[in-house]
C-alpha cells in the first residue's frame, strides 16, 4: 500500500512539477483516490474557445493557432510527465496507471497532426522534451511528492511553496566559521 502511494505521489508530482514549468497553473494535485484513479492533477482552463477554433479550422502557421499550438505543446508535456516521472521512480513504465494520460494526449495530436509521419515526430520530440524536464527536475518532483505523502492534497499556491522552499535549501552556501583561533 505505501509503495502505491509513493508511486501515485510521484506520478502526480511530475505532473504538477511540468505544469508549473511551463506556466499553466495548477488548481490542485491530490493522491486520495478518486472512482477510476489512484490521484488527480488539476490546472485551469488552457485553451480558449478562440484558440481552439484557430487551432482546428486553420494552418498552424496563423498567430492564434501558434499560440494554442504552444499551448497544446505545455499539455503534452504535462499530460506525460506524471507517467515518466513514475517510470524515473520505480524503474518502470506503468502503462496502466498512466492510461487516462496517455488516452487523452493522443487524442489530442490525432486531431491536431492528422498526417501519421508529422504525429510520429512530434510524438518522439515531446516525450523527449518531457524526459529532459523531468530529469533535469527530479529534485522538485522529489520535493512535491514528499509533500503530497504528508498533506495528499496540495493547492497551486502551496505548489508553489514547497518549489520556494525547496529552491531555497538549494542554493543556501554552507555557513563558514570565521572565528580566529
Amino acid at each position: 500500500m505505501k509503495q502505491q502511494l509513493l508511486r501515485t505521489a510521484y506520478h502526480e508530482a511530475g505532473h504538477a512539477v511540468a505544469s508549473h514549468l511551463v506556466g499553466i497553473r495548477t488548481k490542485r494535485v491530490t493522491i486520495k483516490p478518486q472512482v477510476g484513479s489512484l490521484g488527480h492533477h488539476e490546472t485551469w482552463s488552457f485553451l480558449t474557445a478562440d484558440e481552439r477554433l484557430a487551432l482546428e479550422s486553420s494552418g498552424r502557421s496563423e498567430f492564434g493557432a501558434t499560440k494554442a499550438l504552444r499551448k497544446v505543446i505545455n499539455r503534452g508535456i504535462i499530460l506525460l510527465a506524471g507517467g515518466y516521472a513514475e517510470k524515473v521512480f520505480t524503474g518502470k513504465y506503468n502503462r496502466i496507471g498512466a492510461t487516462a494520460d496517455i488516452d487523452s494526449y493522443h487524442d489530442f495530436i490525432e486531431r491536431l497532426f492528422p498526417d501519421d509521419k508529422e504525429r510520429r515526430s512530434f510524438d518522439r520530440w515531446i516525450r523527449r522534451r518531457t524526459e529532459m524536464l523531468v530529469e533535469n527536475s527530479w529534485w522538485r518532483v522529489d520535493a512535491i511528492a514528499q509533500a503530497l505523502c504528508e498533506r495528499t492534497t496540495l493547492k497551486g499556491d502551496e505548489i508553489r511553496e514547497v518549489l520556494w522552499k525547496t529552491v531555497e535549501k538549494r542554493i543556501q552556501l554552507p555557513s563558514t566559521d570565521l572565528t580566529v583561533s
